[in-house]
């Protein structure tokens, strides 16, 4: 990795942590998130024209959901908005509680989710056909992966390809799905050309490319809520309903609106203590299914924490991004270079310090700016 930015002025940090949240979901609320994530994926997969490889079957949890080993409730994590000229939209304004009984409705099956151009002959558009490159891929060297690829995948040229010919993808917006971590204040915001501090700017005279290329470091994601987990993430439950179509998850949401070439999956944080991790396998999945069928480009994650006390979630990551061939972003290993390797101690060794916010910022700008060379977008 490149040279590292400085750390965010105290002051700045402060203020931000007073006036954000980011807690656990509670054990009942996890289930009916489980249940109705169960009940939206089988809809998507019986809808959907996946090829053989796909995933298609999924385990149904146990019914008792374990119970969760932290509850105290951490210090809060900045979501402080920016000033209203950096959001285009409001943030979500209903609580899942208050959605949890929306009814689900089909999507037919080819739908290109967002506003896709027609196709140049006249015919309707199709999807994306997602396929797994890697069968017997494996994750357990995921520590050892670097944090920015070295190549990039033919998989990838063909999606983007896809994305580029066939669809009406912003070639130069990136999305975020996940939870208060993925908020602007903490992953990329401090990049947006319109706030980018002069300082900031000398660091990263080498990603200035990037900078004002993309799009999408401080705009309102329609998938990235305090609490957010990979199975709410394929629900109605988060879903905005002031900006979502009804029976719209908050993937899906995200992916037609703001139309992404580029999506960071920063998935795992709020996953159940306890539950088979493979089920969040299958979670995952189907959100790299998703976007990938649009014509974007999944970017997963590693996490920083190890709340499952195996790291079998991160394995799990890094076996997926091989699986379907995409691009797989260390995040983990940006940051242990830090004191207690980038997570708070105060806050159950979950959740990441404010020193490591922008190295992982950096880290995922420099990634950002590596795929646009690589394809050739600037």
């Amino acid at each position: 990795m490149k040279n590292q930015p400085t750390v965010i002025p105290i002051l700045i940090s402060t203020l931000l942590l007073f006036f954000s949240g980011c807690s656990f979901i509670l054990d009942h609320d996890s289930a009916a998130l489980e249940a109705e994530a169960l009940d939206f994926v089988r809809t998507l997969q019986a809808d959907s024209a996946l090829s053989a490889e796909s995933p298609v079957a999924l385990r149904v949890p146990d019914t008792a959901v374990p119970t969760q080993e932290f509850r105290d409730t951490p210090t809060p994590l900045p979501t402080v908005a920016p000033p209203p000229t950096m959001m285009p939209t409001e943030l979500p304004t209903r609580t899942p509680e208050e959605t949890s009984t929306e009814t689900l409705i089909d999507v037919p099956s080819g739908t290109v989710l967002g506003d896709a151009a027609p196709a140049p002959d006249g015919n309707p558009l199709t999807t994306f056909s997602a396929r797994v490159v890697n069968p017997d891929a494996r994750g357990d060297d995921w520590r050892e992966l670097p944090i920015i690829p070295s190549a990039i995948s033919e998989t990838v040229r063909e999606i983007y390809a896809f994305g580029t010919d066939k669809t009406a993808r912003n070639l130069r917006y990136f999305s975020k799905i996940g939870d208060c971590q993925s908020m602007p204040a903490v992953f990329l915001g401090e990049y947006d050309p319109l706030y980018i501090t002069t300082e900031l700017q000398q660091e990263s005279l080498d990603l200035l490319d990037a900078v004002y290329y993309f799009q999408g470091f401080n705009e309102t994601s329609y998938s990235v809520f305090n609490g957010m987990s990979a199975a709410s993430a394929l629900t109605t439950t988060w879903s905005d309903p002031n900006a979502c179509l009804p029976g719209e998850s908050a993937v899906r949401c995200e992916l037609r609106i703001h139309r992404p070439a580029f999506v960071f999956v920063n998935m795992g944080t709020n996953w159940n203590v306890g539950q088979d991790p493979e089920i969040f396998a299958e979670y995952i999945e189907e959100i790299v299914v998703e976007i990938i069928e649009t014509g974007a480009i999944p970017i997963l994650s590693s996490k920083t924490d190890n709340i499952e006390g195996d790291w079998a979630l991160n394995a799990i990551i890094a076996r997926t991004a091989k699986k379907y061939d995409v691009p797989y972003f260390n995040a983990w290993r940006a940051i242990q270079e830090l004191p207690n390797h980038g997570l708070d101690i105060d806050r159950n060794n979950i959740y990441m310090t404010t020193e490591a916010w922008p190295i992982r910022s950096r880290a995922a700008l420099e990634l950002l700016d590596f795929l646009a060379r690589a394809l050739n977008a600037y």
